[in-house]
C-alpha cells in the first residue's frame, strides 16, 4: 500500500501473515536473507532471467532496427475419411467425412485464434486442438504472439460430405 517498495523485503509469514513488518534490515535475519539471496541468484542464472539487461538492449534483441516482427499466417490441416493431409494448407476443399480440422501458427511461440462467425466483430476463440467439422464450414483464423504484429486473417471453407 506504500508509494514505493524497499529494494529488499523479508517477512516471517507465520508470525506476520499480512507482511507488515519487513525484516530485511534486521541483523537477526542476516543469515536467512543471505541464503535466500543466493538461492535467487542461482535461479536467475538457471532460468536465463533478463532482469539486468537494459530495456533498450532488450528491445533491439526482439525488434532489430526498431522493426516489430510480424506473426506468420496460420495454416490448416484436414484429416478426413478420404484424405489425410501430411502438409499444411492455406485453403479449404471438399472431403468425405468424418473430418478433423487442425490449425497451426508457423511463428515459434504463437497462438492461433479462430472463429466460425462472419461479420466485422466476431467472437474469437483460442485454438487448443483438433476439432470435428461437418457440412460446409468456413473458418477464419489469425496467429498472435506477444510483442509481434498479429498475422493477417486467413479464411478457408471446408465442404464435408
Amino acid at each position: 500500500m506504500a508509494n514505493s517498495r524497499p529494494p529488499e523485503e523479508l517477512y516471517d509469514v507465520e508470525k506476520d501473515p499480512h507482511e507488515i513488518h519487513n525484516l530485511a534490515d534486521d541483523p537477526e535475519y542476516k543469515d536467512i536473507k543471505k541464503r535466500l539471496s543466493n538461492v535467487l541468484d542461482r535461479w536467475r542464472i538457471h532460468s536465463g532471467d533478463m532482469g539486468d539487461i537494459p530495456e533498450d538492449q532488450m528491445v533491439e534483441q526482439f525488434w532489430p532496427n526498431g522493426e516489430q516482427p510480424a506473426t506468420h499466417e496460420p495454416v490448416f490441416s484436414i484429416n478426413a475419411e478420404d484424405f489425410i493431409d501430411e502438409d499444411m494448407m492455406t485453403e479449404g476443399g471438399s472431403f468425405q467425412g468424418p473430418a478433423l480440422l487442425r490449425m497451426y501458427g508457423p511463428t515459434h511461440g504463437s497462438s492461433v485464434a479462430y472463429t466460425f462467425e462472419s461479420g466485422e466483430n466476431p467472437h474469437w476463440l483460442l485454438y487448443s486442438g483438433p476439432m470435428e467439422i461437418s457440412g460446409t464450414t468456413t473458418v477464419r483464423a489469425k496467429a498472435i504472439r506477444i510483442g509481434y504484429k498479429e498475422s493477417p486473417e486467413v479464411r478457408a471453407t471446408f465442404k464435408i460430405a
